[in-house]
């Protein structure tokens, strides 16, 4: 599979493409409240996001 979704045991998913990492994401909240999904690229990069397919799409597009 080109694309792998791993949950982690601490609540946390790692994205793999072709067998290497390009981040993590996990449940998170905004400062007013909000529910969101918090991701982390291997490069550095952290981004708020809606939804879990949101968050796997963009460390997936910050991957280079």
């Amino acid at each position: 599979m080109p694309i792998a979704t791993i949950p982690n045991q601490d609540g946390t998913y790692t994205v793999l493409y072709f067998g290497k990492e390009v981040g993590w994401f996990s449940k998170g909240r905004l400062a007013n409240g909000d529910k969101c999904w918090r991701a982390l690229s291997v490069h550095g990069t952290i981004k708020h996001l809606r939804t879990r397919d949101g968050a796997r799409e963009f460390l997936l597009g910050a991957y280079h």
